[in-house]
């Protein structure tokens, strides 16, 4: 293997780690967020029937009435969810030139975050969630608010700055 074949390999490598890094944290962070804020904070709903939401987006309100089966579907829905958008931000990263211009820096790495953030949000709420059959928040809801801070916070950053590398 030639020093430069050896560079790239090391480089992909040092991707994908970072790619299954971001996912999963991005993925456990948007699990507990919901957990916390509806069985604890606004709702007391019984934690399992947050994933088990997630998996109602193909099941519809049967997901609900599944107990650990559609919750564990629902984990898995959401991770694939979570690695879907990292891994757009990735493609997008390389090969998009305005955001490789703005990840040079950290700061440029902050703002494609919170972006990015936001358009996970825009595309979950406008374009996933109502193709499901899971139900969406109402619009201008105290939950549609919560969602729209946290996934520019919570998603967006987290990807963008341990997906770190804008080229390839």
């Amino acid at each position: 293997m030639s020093a430069t074949t050896e560079s790239l390999a090391l480089r992909d490598h040092g991707t994908v780690v970072r790619v299954l890094i971001a996912g999963a944290l991005v993925g456990v962070l948007d699990m507990l967020y919901p957990i916390f804020l509806y069985s604890r904070v606004i709702a007391h709903v019984p934690a399992i029937r947050i994933p088990q939401s997630v998996a109602s987006g193909l099941l519809g309100p049967a997901a609900f009435k599944g107990g650990l089966a559609t919750a564990a579907l629902g984990l898995f829905l959401h991770f694939t969810i979570a690695y879907s958008w990292t891994l757009l931000y990735l493609v997008l990263s390389r090969r998009w030139t305005p955001l490789r211009r703005l990840i040079t820096t950290e700061a440029g790495r902050v703002k494609a975050g919170l972006l990015f953030g936001l358009v996970v949000w825009f595309g979950m709420n406008i374009i996933v969630v109502p193709l499901s059959r899971a139900n969406a928040a109402p619009l201008f809801s105290l939950n549609f608010f919560l969602q729209l801070v946290w996934h520019p916070i919570g998603i967006g950053l987290p990807i963008a700055l341990l997906v770190r590398e804008g080229r390839g």
